[in-house]
């Protein structure tokens, strides 16, 4: 058992020992930020190739052939391929009501991810995880790296109606790449049929750097609750409750909540003043404190003198 363990700790510590970005998820992804390859879940055939035109498959074979984690839109395209895996089946949007949307540009970023993660009964390939590792590594790294494939086919005025088909019809869509933070919408029109680079872009080198940075310190001064924290961040509240619920996450608790009759006498002066509970809890473990759970959850209170 000990040898299996130390084996075990080796590999992970190994930057190019096998990992698995579904038993990792986002709650230990700080463990595995010094890999320099793919997880073990990335694999080609997950994609169904075979029928598919000749540049998808290029863009498919182009992001194997040159993914490095420390080039941050590929390590941020691993991340986001963990958290979509982690929404399943939850990964199409809700119905678009005109009358709600806004009509100011600048709010619509917060506005997309603010809507609803939503399943779609029926669709098939729809609630296994591990396509989602290959799929949306690849969709986020083809659309926003000038150099691939896609890009240049795009570039080149060549249209990619198949490639978009092929992943919006597993929820991959462009508007989902602003919902998972890789996109920033550019026209209302970003929610009805958009037009990647007229309604929807692709973030820029500098953005993805500043996004990475920040992604990349949540995960590793958070601790446990790092991953929480960066899903916060890059994609908003509505993506990480929902991963919380599916356990990919782990939501940083409440403090405890105080009874609104609490008062505190400081014997020195013989004052009564109303001073924080807290100051007089010693909490062993803070993670032993859950939302809505009160003072009288403490097992050991302090008091004062």
């Amino acid at each position: 058992m000990a040898a299996l363990q130390s084996s075990e700790a080796m590999e992970l510590s190994d930057p190019r020992g096998d990992w698995g970005a579904l038993s990792v998820r986002l709650n230990k992804f700080a463990s595995v930020l010094h890999k320099t390859i793919l997880p073990k879940e990335w694999d080609k055939s997950a994609a169904s190739l075979a029928t598919c035109s000749q540049y998808i498959t290029d863009a498919y074979n182009y992001v194997q052939n040159t993914f490095n984690p420390a080039i941050p839109l590929h390590q941020l395209a691993i991340i986001i391929s963990i958290a979509f895996s982690g929404l399943t089946p939850k990964i199409f949007a809700p119905g678009i009501r005109k009358g709600e949307v806004p009509k100011q540009p600048d709010q619509l970023s917060a506005y997309i991810r603010g809507l609803e993660w939503v399943p779609r009964p029926g669709k098939r390939g729809a609630t296994s995880q591990q396509p989602f590792i290959t799929m949306m590594s690849t969709f986020v790294i083809a659309m926003s790296d000038p150099e691939s494939p896609i890009s240049r086919r795009v570039q080149g005025g060549s249209d990619i109606k198949e490639w978009l088909m092929k992943h919006s019809a597993k929820g991959m869509t462009i508007l989902s790449l602003c919902r998972l933070g890789v996109a920033e919408p550019v026209t209302i029109r970003a929610l009805y049929s958009a037009s990647w680079g007229r309604d929807i872009r692709a973030l820029t080198p500098s953005e993805i750097l500043a996004k990475h940075a920040e992604v990349v310190r949540l995960i590793k001064t958070g601790g446990q609750y790092g991953g929480f924290d960066a899903i916060m961040y890059l994609m908003g509240d509505q993506t990480a409750q929902v991963l919380r619920q599916n356990h990919f996450v782990k939501e940083r608790p409440l403090p405890p909540r105080l009874p609104s009759h609490a008062v505190v006498k400081t014997s020195s002066r013989n004052v009564s003043s109303k001073r924080t509970l807290l100051e007089y809890l010693d909490w062993e473990d803070d993670s032993r404190i859950s939302s809505g759970m009160d003072v009288a959850g403490s097992k050991r209170v302090r008091r004062s003198n």
